[in-house]
């Protein structure tokens, strides 16, 4: 479970300066360009946890 923590926060979170500031050198009319990305990823995660998320507070009572 750790490999696949690591590697998300490396893509995700190491890039997003990177891209932010190319997105801010491509898009210079838009002086919020940068945040795209991060909300972009935002979204793609929650829209991924909610179809996904199980409910785990009242399991099923097998007799």
């Amino acid at each position: 479970m750790s490999l696949p923590y690591h590697i998300g926060n490396g893509v995700f979170g190491g890039l997003t300066p990177f891209i932010a500031t190319l997105l801010t050198t491509i898009y210079t009319n838009d002086k919020l360009a940068g945040l795209m990305y991060p909300i972009i990823v935002a979204a793609l995660c929650l829209v991924i946890g909610t179809l996904y998320i199980q409910n785990k507070i009242d399991p099923p009572i097998e007799a």
